[in-house]
């Protein structure tokens, strides 16, 4: 069941699909298989919105305000169909703002810089189309819980469960935002043909989780990278991800089973799934990478 995106994705999606629907309703079949809407190319057959690109530079180490705005304008003008990539863009517009003059060099920071990189990396890589929604799609988002601890981590949806040990000793090599941060990719990770073309909610009792997602930096290395990581998943399946703090009162699943403890989580869930979902192991491998270098 596809779902739709942010505020502006709604917006787009409904008009067109208005466009689209009032076309093959009132008698004007289409005879050519996409047409035009604000520069952007909707095709009425496969139901996507190609983003028209032919090229993508990224900028120096310095530019100009001008050439930044410019920049700016036009990651803009993609995240109307890369929905998770506005949060990229939210340290080029605070660094647009460091000078007055439009002929002003501006240096580009090592920050800036990765997530210019993000961006070129991700276009170099992408399909380059974000599916339209059909109607059904203005259902509420889906919710997963997720917690983490020193023992393992947790994940919820609808039912579906995951809880898994590390599988080292995981408490002198990293924090618990970082856990917490892996549970999450874990999760989206493992349901993932659940989620495409969906908006999902991630449900967290870890306030710094919900702080890094929505400034979408951290200091940590190894945290940048779940990011990416994140980002890309999302972008890639045109998802939709946003994040919100629970008390911890509220994350009961997702805690037992970042405990370990399954057979407590059944018998106050007692509808659930009897066996838990598999966590791919590249998604594993992933996390002996980053905190092992292996």
């Amino acid at each position: 069941m596809p779902c739709n995106g942010s505020l502006s994705g709604n917006a787009l999606s409904l008009l067109s699909l208005t466009i689209l629907t009032i076309l093959s309703f009132v008698l004007l079949p289409l005879t050519k298989p996409s047409l035009r809407w604000m520069s952007f190319k909707l095709s009425s057959r496969m139901l996507v919105c190609p983003l028209p690109w032919t090229s993508w530079r990224a900028p120096a180490r310095k530019c100009t305000k001008r050439e930044l705005l410019s920049l700016i304008g036009s990651l803009s003008f993609a995240c109307k169909v890369i929905r998770p990539g506005r949060i990229f863009l939210r340290r080029l517009i605070d660094l647009s703002s460091s000078v007055v003059r439009l002929n002003h060099h501006i240096d580009l920071t090592s920050d800036v810089r990765l997530d210019l990189e993000m961006w070129s990396e991700f276009l170099d890589s992408w399909n380059g189309s974000s599916f339209i929604p059909t109607p059904i799609s203005l259902q509420a988002p889906f919710e997963i819980s997720t917690d983490a601890s020193f023992l393992g981590f947790g994940c919820f949806f609808q039912g579906l469960w995951i809880s898994e040990a590390w599988p080292f000793d995981v408490s002198l090599l990293t924090h618990i935002s970082f856990l917490e941060f892996f549970a999450i990719f874990a999760s989206l990770n493992t349901w993932l043909k659940s989620f495409s073309n969906c908006r999902i909610v991630v449900s967290t009792d870890n306030e710094p989780t919900v702080a890094v997602w929505s400034s979408s930096s951290s200091k940590d290395k190894s945290m940048m990278v779940l990011i990416r990581k994140i980002f890309f998943l999302t972008a890639r399946n045109n998802i939709h991800l946003s994040f919100r703090h629970v008390p911890g009162s509220e994350n009961v699943f997702a805690d037992l089973l970042s405990r370990l403890q399954v057979e407590e989580f059944k018998s106050v869930c007692p509808g659930c799934c009897p066996f838990p979902s598999t966590v791919p192991n590249s998604v594993m491998d992933l996390l002996a990478t980053i905190l092992l270098g292996s």
